[in-house]
């Protein structure tokens, strides 16, 4: 894990990104209170080696809480924080899935983000742990996993754009739907404000291209 957080921070500092998004499944999916303990000081160092704002959720495979905040990083879950004129909404909840703290049934996830429906408009970039449906959101087998509220939402609320995760193997870009999801490899996506222009940031060591625009 401290290999992949470190590589980001290298990426960060070379691309002078001026915010760094992390969109949930942030620590290694221990189950012993001992090692979330300890996941959890490393994730708060780590966070606070990188160069810019940091806003973060937690996701799925998060199996501890974690609301440490302080000047440049900051918990984003049921808030909306401004900026550079953008306000960046997040939601760290998913549809039943392994389990853990940060699930819950469709019926409360629709509950819950009619009270962050207004919080969006056209300058808003929405954070969320899983994908809406339809959208960057096929398992393994085909199936579509993503939260029909979030699509409802997203349909009645459009925003400048969706960051996600949560569905490992969809990572990559639908419309102004961006699924950030590392999956444990060395990845990200540069995003630019307003345009969308976005770079997929890779790992050199591994052969594969240090940035794919689009």
């Amino acid at each position: 894990m401290r290999d992949i957080y470190e590589w980001l921070q290298e990426q960060a500092r070379e691309q002078r990104a001026e915010l760094v998004v992390l969109a949930g499944d942030l620590s290694a999916s221990s189950w012993d209170e001992r090692e979330q303990r300890d996941e959890a000081r490393t994730l708060v160092s780590l966070f606070k080696g990188f160069p810019a704002t940091t806003l973060y959720l937690m996701g799925n495979d998060d199996f501890f809480t974690l609301d440490y905040k302080d000047e440049q990083v900051k918990p984003l879950h049921g808030r909306r924080l401004e900026f550079a004129g953008y306000g960046f909404v997040g939601y760290q909840y998913t549809t039943p899935f392994v389990g853990s703290l940060h699930e819950k049934p469709e019926e409360e996830i629709e509950k819950d983000l009619k009270t962050l429906e207004t919080l969006l408009d056209d300058r808003t970039v929405l954070v969320t742990h899983g994908p809406a449906f339809g959208v960057l959101d096929r398992v393994y087998a085909g199936e579509h996993v993503g939260s029909h509220s979030l699509a409802a939402l997203l349909a009645r609320r459009p925003v400048l754009a969706h960051i996600h995760g949560h569905i490992h193997q969809c990572f990559g870009r639908e419309g102004n739907h961006f699924n950030v999801a590392a999956a444990g490899r060395r990845r990200a996506v540069l995003i630019e404000l307003p345009g969308l222009s976005h770079q997929v940031l890779t790992d050199q060591s591994t052969g594969t291209s240090t940035a794919e625009s689009g």
